[in-house]
């Protein structure tokens, strides 16, 4: 196992008061020990997420199936969601109170129309572009605005780079230059 695998393993297991079992599953990821710690932030310029299955059912909501990836960086989140004709459903959860409560003021007209489209429209967006030091709660959808367009072909093209080299399987979000 790499040094950085094994390191990032040990830390969450000194973290949980643990001892590592022999022949343990690896993690593929770095160490954050010291940012739980309180140590500033150094080192990566993004990180990368996924969002996949989560069940075994057919996808008529993302609760279950998602198929979506994401790019942050210091300053923006890119977020590339390939299902996005099936509505957002939050995983584990849509059984709890506070989703059934969601629901129903939603139903009522009773959620801000943000709240409203965030997490009930039919549909959500292919790409979600925030600028994180500007719009931290994530509202404002930047995709197609010209004073971010290099921000979004380069978060586009990082994440593209990203799920080949990781084997995405996944439509990619960057289609081919014209002519190629």
């Amino acid at each position: 196992m790499p040094k950085q695998k094994a390191a990032s393993r040990r830390d969450f297991l000194r973290v949980a008061g643990a001892a590592a079992a022999s022949g343990a599953l690896s993690v593929s990821s770095s160490s954050f020990l010291k940012l739980l710690l309180g140590a500033p932030f150094e080192g990566r310029e993004h990180v990368f997420a996924e969002r996949g299955a989560h069940g075994s059912s057919l996808p008529n909501n993302s609760s279950a199936f998602d198929l979506a990836r994401c790019i942050v960086t210091r300053t923006h989140k890119l977020i590339y969601t390939a299902l996005w004709q099936i509505p957002y459903t939050p995983v584990d959860c849509t059984n709890d109170e506070f989703w059934k409560e969601l629901k129903s003021m939603n139903a009522e007209g009773k959620l801000s129309p943000e709240m409203s489209r965030i997490y009930f429209s039919p549909t959500r967006p292919m790409f979600e572009l925030y600028d994180l030091q500007n719009d931290p709660s994530e509202f404002l959808h930047l995709i197609g605005k010209k004073e971010v367009v290099a921000v979004e072909r380069d978060l586009k093209a990082r994440l593209q780079e990203w799920m080949i080299l990781e084997r995405g399987y996944l439509p990619l979000p960057v289609p081919p230059a014209s002519g190629a």
